[in-house]
């Protein structure tokens, strides 16, 4: 398992979360992270040591909880300043928290547990409305889920 798997896994397990209840205020409140939802461009940010979070309430339901992913990853996963950061590493941490909050938000660990069906596009309804995520990422997940069991199931196999 991937490193940011098994964090994403580690966190559902410690915070009580289950698939497709990303609660944000509740999930803040455990974490002493403060949460604002507001019509602002999505950040975070510390001052006096008090960590924030603040989420465009201007964007749908699911792209508010991309951005609150987005930005936790940046709590857990990064220290310091961006604006003290080199172009290049801004971008690797900028792909390395969307990386984390398509994990988050559609963890492998809960997908392995689902019923899914034969069909692909019934299978990425299902997981849309599991995880109450847009079709977009629940297509990206079923897809990188595919590969895997594919993956294992060569290696069955192999010499």
């Amino acid at each position: 398992m991937y490193n940011l798997d098994e964090m994403v896994a580690r966190i559902y397990k410690e915070l009580e979360i289950e698939a497709g209840q990303i609660y944000m205020h509740t999930i803040c409140a455990k974490l002493n992270i403060i949460l604002r939802v507001c019509e602002e461009e999505s950040s975070h940010m510390v001052y006096h040591g008090t960590y924030y979070i603040i989420v465009d309430s201007r964007n749908s339901p699911q792209a508010q909880t991309f951005d609150f992913a987005h930005e936790l990853a940046h709590f857990l996963l990064h220290d310091g300043n961006q604006r003290k950061s080199s172009r290049v590493y801004i971008e690797y941490q900028e792909r390395q928290a969307n990386n984390f909050a398509e994990r988050f938000l559609v963890p492998m660990f809960l997908l392995r547990q689902l019923e899914l069906p034969n069909d692909r596009a019934d299978a990425a309804y299902l997981v849309e409305k599991t995880f109450k995520v847009d079709a977009e990422l629940a297509k990206k997940r079923l897809a990188l889920y595919e590969r895997e069991m594919y993956e294992a199931y060569k290696n069955r196999y192999a010499w």
